[in-house]
Parts: structure tokens; C-alpha cells; sequence
């Protein structure tokens, strides 16, 4: 079948990029001519201006590793076929809608991007596919109209408990939770991407929005105690061992021996991979919360971090990896399941 997928992915953020590319992948790889719908939402412009910023305040490395990512994430954004108007879609049989936040109407990217939720786009098969309303409620999406968006989908799934309960209330069908799309994947799909590891034998990963120095002396306390290095994973900071500016970001979680995040996707990586890794979520960030519950990893999440929480879970009490490898199995299988029964479903 001829494919198209509406999402974001055309920004600097590694999560919306690799949940579209593992989307497309998947379903390439089940026989299928995939394309990406160029929704135009967002672009790689973003990282050129904190470059230029950068350079302007004389932090010339900071400068230089943004240009780095802005040529990486260029040049890999074509490694996938793409579409970008709704006359190139003569011909396709079905439109899968996500991942992502493309269903959250509170936040103004989203809401003024109605083909988020199928609008405009008439006479073709519509799926959605883990899409997330993150903290977006039932009121707010009846207010945009995607209650009667909706009635015109063929199967709508969703990646987190929050967003499928609100769905239930305006849409008549079965709604399905699903995993991310980047789970759709095990470990042994992510080993065969291409990167430059770091030359340290044991270091902590860091991927972290907004990272701030009390947080780097904190990690470097514990991270010295145990004889690793630190290495921030696709932003600059200048308190680390090591930054890496990689389009493939996710790949420096494999070899890590712990994982910092404060991300969704942080976090999906790190329990795909069966990683110890602690999940920083001060403010209770619906999705994250939601996915970390699916796993039963609930103890992973903490609203700071000291040395003695460093220690207590990753020392004291690690995830028990085998335990939640065959839940991850478990709930990749069902995944798939519905992408392939809803491709056979006329």
C-alpha cells in the first residue's frame, strides 16, 4: 500500500524525529512505499539562531555544536521520502495521524494545524496512531472541532491512559493504547544506526531539557564517586566530560551505564533499552508520569535529584531489567498487532 504519515518531525527535537522515523521504518519494512506529510509545523531554523547567539556572546564551542546538529539533522530529515501538498496524495490508500503531542489543542503549534486531526483531508483511509493530547482535556478538543474529525477515522489509538480516557468521552469507537513508535523497535534495530560512541568506558548519560549547573554538580558528585564520566547527550554544556551532537542522540543511551533524563522520549529510550536511568518530573508531566505507570516503574520518577536518591536507585534498588524487558515485549507485540490489523481492515 502507498502511505502517508502527518506528524511533526522536521524540527531539532530528537524525540518527534525518531518517532516519525521509526513509524516510517516500521511500515516500510512490512512492504509498504512510505512517505512523510510535510505539515511545515516546524523546521531546523531554531538551532542556526542559538548558534548565531552563541557566537555573539563569544561561546564559540556551544556555536559550533549547534551548526554541527542543524548539518546532521539536514541531512538525515532526507534519508526519508517525503510529501508536502495534498495534490501529491492522488493514489495513496491511507493516512496514519502521530505520533506525538499533534492532538494536544492547548498548546498553539497544534491547535492551529487542524489537519492534525484529519481536517482537509477527504477520500482517503484515516488511522491514528499514538497520538498524545498531553494535558489537553475532552472540553478543549470538543472546542476545536476534532470530535467530528474523529468520525471519520478508521481506528484511533493513543499512547498514554490520560489522552485515551478524554478521547472516550467525544469519539464513539474503541480507542487503544498503544506504545510510542519508537517501541515499535527493539534494541537490535537501534544498535545498526550508525554513530561515533564516546571514549569512556562508564558514563552517565544526560539528556535533559533546560539543564542547570545545580543539577551537573550533583551528577558530578555521584559520578565521580563511582569513577564515571558525564556525557550530555544532543545539547552543549560546558560543566560535562563530553556533549554529543549526533541526529541519532538515542544511540549514546546503549553504551551508557546510567540514564538522566527529564523527557518523554528520555524516558521511552530508557525503558526500551532496559537502561537504569531515573526520570526527573517535578511538575508531574501527564505522559510521563502515564508511561512510567504503564511499566511499573513509578519509583523511577523523583521531583529532584540528590546523591542519596542517585544512590538509593541505582544503587540500592535498579530496575529489574528482565522484569521489564518482557513487559516491554508484551506491549510492543499488541502494538503491532493493531498497526497490522488495522492495515487489513478494509
Amino acid at each position: 500500500m502507498k502511505i502517508a504519515i502527518l506528524t511533526v518531525h522536521g524540527g531539532k527535537n530528537f524525540g518527534s524525529y525518531w518517532q516519525a522515523r521509526a513509524l516510517y521504518d516500521y511500515l516500510a519494512g512490512l512492504g509498504h512505499d512510505v512517505f512523510l506529510y510535510d505539515s511545515k509545523t516546524r523546521n531546523l531554523r531554531p538551532l542556526l539562531v542559538y548558534s548565531l547567539k552563541a557566537a555573539a556572546r563569544l561561546q564559540f564551542k556551544k556555536s559550533l555544536f549547534n551548526l554541527k546538529l542543524y548539518s546532521l539533522f539536514k541531512k538525515d530529515h532526507k534519508a526519508v521520502k517525503m510529501i508536502s501538498s495534498k495534490k501529491q496524495l492522488a493514489g495513496f490508500d491511507l493516512m496514519f495521524y502521530g505520533s506525538d503531542e499533534i492532538w494536544n489543542v492547548r498548546r498553539e503549534d497544534m491547535r492551529s494545524h487542524p489537519e492534525f486531526w484529519g481536517v482537509g483531508f477527504d477520500n482517503i483511509k484515516k488511522i491514528a496512531y499514538a497520538p498524545s493530547i498531553n494535558y489537553a482535556t475532552a472540553k478543549d478538543l470538543l472546542e476545536c472541532g476534532v470530535k467530528e474529525a474523529l468520525a471519520d477515522f478508521s481506528a484511533v489509538s493513543v499512547r498514554d491512559s490520560h489522552s485515551a480516557e478524554e478521547i472516550r468521552k467525544i469519539y464513539d469507537g474503541k480507542v487503544y493504547e498503544v506504545l510510542d513508535p519508537t517501541f515499535l523497535h527493539d534494541r537490535s534495530y537501534y544498535e545498526k544506526i550508525p554513530y561515533k560512541p564516546v571514549d569512556f568506558k562508564r558514563y552517565i548519560g544526560i539528556y535533559y531539557f533546560n539543564l542547570s549547573d545545580a543539577v551537573v554538580e550533583t551528577l558530578r558528585r555521584f559520578a565521580d564517586s563511582k569513577g564515571m564520566k558525564l556525557v550530555c547527550i544532543g545539547s552543549y554544556n560546558s560543566r560535562v566530560d563530553a556533549c554529543v551532537a549526533s541526529e541519532n542522540a538515542f544511540c549514546y543511551f546503549l553504551n551508557a551505564d546510567y540514564i538522566i533524563t527529564n523527557t518523554f522520549h528520555g524516558t521511552a529510550f530508557s525503558i526500551n533499552f532496559g537502561k537504569q536511568f531515573i526520570a526527573c518530573n517535578p511538575s508531574k508531566v501527564t505522559k510521563i508520569s502515564s508511561l512510567l505507570e504503564r511499566f511499573d516503574l513509578v519509583e523511577r520518577e523523583v521531583s529532584a535529584l540528590s546523591e542519596e536518591i542517585l544512590t538509593k536507585l541505582f544503587i540500592n534498588k535498579p530496575v529489574d531489567t528482565d522484569a521489564l524487558a518482557s513487559k516491554v515485549e508484551a506491549a510492543r507485540k499488541q502494538s503491532r498487532i493493531f498497526i497490522d490489523t488495522t492495515l487489513k481492515t478494509p
